[in-house]
């Protein structure tokens, strides 16, 4: 079930960029994502190994570890 679209977010996330440092230089492994959570609605991540899931659930429950850094 979804709910109608003038229902307010429960969670948005808009154009989320995350990187992680390495030594001196930093590597963006999050691009400008997008989405948003309505009451009612399930939202899964899905991808391959390495792809950021848990680095996106990490950004939004602010738990990403040291070396990551939300850039936008």
């Amino acid at each position: 079930m979804t709910a109608a679209p003038n229902v307010p977010s429960l969670l948005a996330v808009d154009n989320l960029a995350i990187s992680y440092a390495s030594g001196e230089s930093r590597q963006q492994v999050v691009h400008d994502l997008s989405f948003e959570v309505r009451p009612g609605e399930f939202v899964a991540l899905v991808g391959e190994s390495g792809s950021g899931k848990t680095t996106i659930a990490q950004s939004v429950i602010g738990l990403l570890p040291r070396n990551g850094r939300i850039e936008a």
